[in-house]
């Protein structure tokens, strides 16, 4: 995610107390395993140079059975 030279490599993150926590979901960062009642933002981005950045970003609980939604609207492709 981010522009070439500004790149992070984190796709979602936790969210409790501030914003943007622990879990952070990343390839390099594999070992910290998601537990029941974890809330999580999961914002897969795609960054094209000189044009901008185009992204989506919904919230998670994670329950026994798995995750559950937390962000309601479509997640459908919207062109503008």
């Amino acid at each position: 995610m981010g522009t070439k030279g500004a790149q992070v490599s984190f796709v979602g993150h936790g969210v409790g107390v501030d914003l943007d926590e622990y879990p952070f979901i990343a390839s390099l960062l594999n070992n910290y395993e998601l537990q029941e009642n974890m809330t999580f933002a999961f914002e897969p981005k795609a960054v094209f140079q000189g044009l901008g950045a185009v992204g989506i970003e919904n919230t998670f609980r994670v329950s026994a059975g798995g995750l559950k939604p937390l962000t309601f609207s479509e997640q459908k492709l919207i062109i503008l």
